[in-house]
């Protein structure tokens, strides 16, 4: 009889990798959402990010799922030669051409260098002072420096102050902090070094600060799957983190939806 209980106990354990019947947010809805995704630039931006690191963190899952063919969707879905209006529109544009190209895609989305030079002007990047604005120029640069690192490599420089305008705000600070981790490791596709261990440690800091409330979820989200990427989830404060994501039933927006989604899934 105990020999029976302890298969069963193998069997349990092994399936809740493919069937994460614990997560607030079961695969088939996320499907679902992703079906409904259309034309919104950082609907589709969330969307293929969530699915790049679902691919290269939770294989059992997504190949059990299909994701494969919903990120082939996704990237079908993909604008190029987006009109750049606003800081926004260079983010996601920015994101499309990062992200495909880590998927094999080369430069197909690449954007076009006049358009982002309007909006990269050295002399204005060096009067940011918003942390929240200081954050996305931080994160666009980043990736343009994967990108294409020939052309952008001058803006490196700006990082440091980037990085000192964002530490005004704890809140926009703890997402530095994160991206800290998802850049250098690819957002999971790759092992995380020491930049990310320096950074996690700051982070767990960063959200014992922050309240377990509705306007933190997606921080505090992001936070604990960062800490699974760095295998340190089982940490006191990010642990207890999970277990309150676990108990959410309802979400505000897709970004939102997507990070706890990633938060309480098994990562390899």
């Amino acid at each position: 009889m105990s020999y029976l209980f302890t298969f069963i106990l193998c069997l349990n354990v092994f399936f809740s990798g493919l069937f994460p019947k614990d997560s607030p947010i079961q695969i088939k809805d996320f499907v679902t959402k992703l079906n409904e995704v259309k034309n919104d630039t950082e609907d589709l931006s969330v969307a293929l990010i969530t699915l790049f690191v679902l691919k290269y963190q939770t294989l059992d899952i997504f190949q059990k799922n299909n994701l494969q063919s919903e990120l082939e969707k996704i990237i079908k879905k993909l604008p190029k030669n987006i009109s750049l209006a606003n800081i926004f529109d260079v983010h996601s544009a920015v994101d499309f051409w990062y992200f495909s190209k880590q998927l094999g895609y080369k430069d197909e989305y690449k954007v076009s260098e006049k358009e982002l030079s309007e909006f990269l002007n050295p002399s204005d990047l060096e009067t940011i002072t918003d942390p929240g604005e200081a954050l996305l120029y931080w994160i666009i640069i980043t990736s343009l420096l994967y990108c294409d690192n020939q052309t952008y490599k001058h803006l490196e420089s700006f990082l440091p102050s980037l990085e000192k305008q964002c530490q005004k705000n704890n809140h926009v600070y703890a997402y530095l902090l994160t991206h800290i981790i998802l850049y250098e490791c690819i957002f999971g596709k790759n092992k995380p070094l020491h930049n990310s261990e320096i950074a996690l440690q700051k982070l767990e800091g960063h959200t014992k600060k922050l309240k377990f409330e509705q306007k933190n979820i997606d921080i505090l989200a992001e936070a604990v799957w960062c800490a699974k990427l760095c295998n340190k989830e089982k940490k006191g404060q990010f642990k207890k983190l999970e277990k309150k994501l676990h108990s959410l039933s309802s979400f505000t927006y897709f970004h939102e939806q997507c990070m706890v989604l990633l938060a309480t899934l098994p990562f390899k």
